[in-house]
């Protein structure tokens, strides 16, 4: 009886645990709750930027804001950055025709008959990435991450 109360206890232990990450997923934060420092290096990585809105989130289990914005041209464009701004990710929507030809040929090539639909390009500490989300002939969606040289494919069902 008594194992059967720790396995219990235990087991909500990590329920409570699982529960209270997963709160934190994409909690909206109010612009003045995103330390200074973050968002000074947001700021940085896209001068002139009008931030409309934030969000809490982990990504690969480390704690980051998500900044939400305007170019100075009114573009949408989106940072996500640790909160002491040491890691920043800028990630802007780009047109299928703006994504380098070898990259796309690798996607094309990582899932063939592969109907793209859009794309976002990633940048961070001075690395540039392609994410073209799209649909397979089967109709599921999909996405890949291709380096702009078409070297590196990585792909996501």
């Amino acid at each position: 009886m008594r194992s059967i109360s720790m396995t219990l206890l235990s087991v909500g232990m990590l329920i409570a645990a699982t529960g209270a990450v997963l709160a934190d997923e994409g909690k909206r934060v109010s612009l003045d709750k995103v330390p200074a420092v973050a968002k000074a290096a947001a700021d940085k990585a896209i001068p002139g930027v009008r931030w409309v809105k934030a969000e809490k989130e982990h990504e690969h289990g480390k704690m980051v804001y998500e900044l939400k914005g305007l170019d100075p041209k009114g573009k949408k464009v989106k940072v996500e950055v640790s909160p002491d701004g040491n890691q920043v990710t800028v990630e802007e929507k780009v047109s299928l025709d703006k994504v380098p030809g070898a990259a796309k040929a690798a996607a094309d090539k990582a899932i063939p008959g592969v109907t793209w639909k859009a794309a976002e390009q990633e940048t961070e500490g001075g690395k540039t990435v392609y994410e073209l989300k799209g649909h397979d002939p089967k109709g599921e969606r999909v996405e890949v991450e291709v380096s702009p040289d078409g070297n590196q494919v990585t792909v996501e069902h």
